[in-house]
C-alpha cells in the first residue's frame, strides 16, 4: 500500500496509519480497480484480467499459482552462500 502513494515506512504519516487505514485504503484501490475493469468492452476487459508474465507480457497458465517469473533461482543461491558475483 506505501508504494502505491509513494511512502516510505519510516516516514511520520505511515506511521500514523492504522492498519484500518490501511485497509480502507486497500479496499478503495480494489473498487477503483473494478470500476475501470467495468469501463472496459469485454474483449478488453478479457484481456486486462488475463494473467501475464511479470517479464515479456505473454500469457500465463489460468492455473492459480503464485510465481515470480522473473526470480532467478541460481543468483539466489549465490547470494545465499555468500558469493555476488556473477
Amino acid at each position: 500500500m506505501l508504494k502505491a502513494f509513494h511512502v516510505l515506512p519510516g516516514e511520520e504519516r505511515a506511521a500514523r496509519m492504522s492498519r484500518r487505514d490501511y485497509l480502507y485504503c486497500a479496499v478503495q484501490q480494489w473498487l477503483d480497480e473494478e470500476e475501470t475493469l467495468e469501463g472496459l468492452c469485454p474483449a478488453c476487459r478479457a484481456r486486462a484480467m488475463q494473467r501475464r508474465c511479470t517479464v515479456c507480457g505473454a500469457p500465463l497458465p489460468a492455473e492459480e499459482r503464485t510465481e515470480n517469473t522473473a526470480f532467478d533461482m541460481e543468483r539466489y543461491r549465490r547470494l545465499k552462500k555468500g558469493s555476488a558475483q556473477k
